[in-house]
This record gives C-alpha cells, sequence and structure tokens, in this order.
C-alpha cells in the first residue's frame, strides 16, 4: 500500500494501512496491483482511493483476466474440465489436465482462488 500512497503523494500512517489491509488483504497482489494501475490511470481521486473503490478496480481487473483468457475444453474432457479415469477398474472423475494448466494460468495472474468461486469481489463498506 505504500506504493499506493506514494503515488498519490499522501503519507501512509500505521491505522491507515491497518485499515487498508483489513478492507484488502483477502485480494491477490496482481490483482492490487492491477487496481492501482486503474486508479493512476483515471486520475479522478484527488487523494488516494478508498480500499472499496479499491476493491472495485480489482474486481474489474479479475474480470478482464477471465475474459482474456476463457477456458475450453480440449475435447477429450467435458464442459466442466472433467475427464473419466479407470482407478481400479471402478471409473471415477478428475480434472482434465487441459483444466488444471489454465487454472495454474490463472493463478498465476492472480485471478483464481477462492475468488473465482463467487460472482464478484465484496466491495467492501464504501464508508471507508
Amino acid at each position: 500500500m505504500a506504493t499506493c500512497f506514494t503515488a498519490f503523494r499522501s503519507e501512509l500512517d500505521a491505522p491507515t494501512a491497518r485499515l487498508y489491509w483489513r478492507v484488502l488483504h483477502d485480494v491477490p497482489v496482481p490483482l492490487l496491483d492491477g487496481a492501482l494501475t486503474l486508479a493512476l490511470q483515471e486520475r479522478v481521486y484527488p487523494t488516494v482511493p478508498r480500499p472499496a473503490e479499491l476493491r472495485k478496480h480489482a474486481e474489474t481487473v479479475r474480470q478482464r483476466v477471465l475474459a482474456a483468457f476463457p477456458w475450453t475444453s480440449c475435447g477429450a474432457c467435458t464442459d466442466g474440465g472433467w475427464i473419466e479415469v479407470l482407478v481400479g477398474g471402478v471409473a471415477r472423475v478428475q480434472r482434465c489436465e487441459c483444466f488444471r494448466r489454465h487454472q495454474s494460468l490463472w493463478h498465476q495472474l492472480g485471478a483464481a482462488g477462492p475468488a473465482l468461486l463467487q460472482p464478484a469481489l465484496p466491495a467492501g463498506d464504501e464508508e471507508r
């Protein structure tokens, strides 16, 4: 967060740092970095963007990453990325390698993990 405050030419004190951490600690760093970039590009903020505003920007970045890198089936697996395998003569399902590679890419880009299980990152309290 210090970089964010430096970019907006503001001081970061300990209570403010704790507040930002409480609201933003679950946002992956690549998404937070993208959120800061969006905030700097828009530059509509007279001061440092509030944590809720940064969360909104992070969600915008996440949606862009998901749209830019959509997963498509390799053809051997189902639409959900599952493939049937035999384990000890019993049919089981597991994630297809194409799906795992794609998930790995999302992790590297910061768009994977629990955030993918939710429709959006929660915006947080607007008063912060």
